[in-house]
């Protein structure tokens, strides 16, 4: 079974019982115009607490009764780069500014040799890093973790790529045991990001078992492994935050590049990246967005968790994806999957 098909399952201990707040604000693109039908979610560091579509002048509320516990906003429209925004403590109105897509995930060119990015190790770019990996504990990974989430998985055409059919959702489950991230990390390490598919166990649709880097192994981008594979590089910086761009330092084995967004608070944002594998070669790769810290105060567990998560290879005539849309993580204070119970949340 494929370290995607095993799947994942998060969960979470105690949370101190936050005020409650209100939240409201605007939704503009970067020249400063309402964006409206953006789809507006508010999250607690583990769980979406409610969503909505912002209005004809890009406008959205929430009201107290359902943003107790916020942290973070996650915002996203079609034809813009998905946003996740941090909320104080109190009563916030803000801003939201998303910037036109300007680039594609479609990888069209199918043809001759692809190679990953070759940037400089920047010092700079890898105190940044450092400074938000520290903002994690990994250590949670020792528990059995759950989630609940909803999944889209379906062939598309190049076109058609990035694109999700709400209506298709399918709500389920996705866990691991505690041992499950400490293999998939030595796989990473022993064999790189992709594994051959070989024998009587290959499915008739891929040839390479990725890294589930946009679900259970989405707190490897703050892992001391990942900083030992990859030079880090400072892409770009603005109000938004500071763009990394991440290179591999070795390429004999499946290998990654990419970008990740850490946040005016130094926690990670997002990250996006392609995979490269000897022939044949699937064009394959992925995005996650990541759930907000718990503020200071909070006795949670402070684990990189994903919000959302896009993968993507390409087929023999077209492209087959998984949209993830996570719901509520739990981390279980137990090894064992089996025994996962919910903990006592907000």
């Amino acid at each position: 079974m494929s370290s995607r098909a095993a799947s994942v399952l998060l969960a979470l201990g105690l949370i101190a019982q936050p005020v409650a707040a209100q939240v409201s604000g605007t939704v503009l693109d970067d020249r400063g115009k309402p964006v409206p039908g953006a789809l507006v979610e508010i999250w607690s560091p583990t769980r979406r607490l409610a969503g909505t579509v912002s209005g004809p002048e890009g406008q959205f509320k929430f009201g107290t009764s359902v943003s107790r516990g916020v942290a973070g906003v996650l915002v996203r429209a079609v034809g813009y780069g998905m946003l996740r925004a941090s909320v104080a403590d109190g009563d916030t109105t803000m801003s939201v500014q998303l910037s036109f897509l300007t680039t594609k995930v479609t990888p069209l060119v199918v043809t001759g040799h692809r190679s990953a990015c070759d940037n400089p190790d920047e010092p700079a770019a890898r105190a940044l890093w450092q400074t938000a990996s520290r903002r994690y504990d990994l250590s949670v990974l020792a528990w059995a973790v759950e989630d609940t989430v909803r999944i889209v998985a379906s062939r598309v055409t190049p076109e058609r790529l990035g694109v999700v059919d709400t209506a298709a959702w399918t709500l389920g489950m996705l866990g691991w045991s505690a041992d499950f991230y400490r293999v998939q990390t030595a796989r990473i390490r022993d064999h790189g990001y992709a594994v051959r598919f070989d024998g009587f166990g290959r499915p008739w649709y891929d040839a390479w078992d990725y890294a589930a880097l946009e679900s259970n192994l989405a707190a490897h981008f703050v892992d001391s492994l990942f900083a030992r594979l990859h030079k880090i590089s400072v892409s770009r910086a603005g109000p938004g935050g500071v763009e990394l761009r991440f290179c591999p330092r070795r390429r004999e084995a499946p290998h990654i590049d990419g970008t990740m967004l850490l946040g005016p608070d130094a926690s990670l944002v997002k990250a996006a990246w392609h995979f490269y594998t000897p022939e044949p070669d699937e064009y394959a790769g992925g995005e996650v967005a990541f759930a907000p810290l718990p503020p200071a105060s909070s006795t949670a567990p402070r684990l990189l968790m994903a919000i959302t998560g896009f993968f993507y290879r390409r087929g023999v005539r077209d492209f087959y994806q998984v949209w993830l849309d996570h719901r509520h993580w739990y981390v279980c204070r137990t090894e064992r999957l089996e025994r996962c119970r919910e903990a006592e949340g907000p």
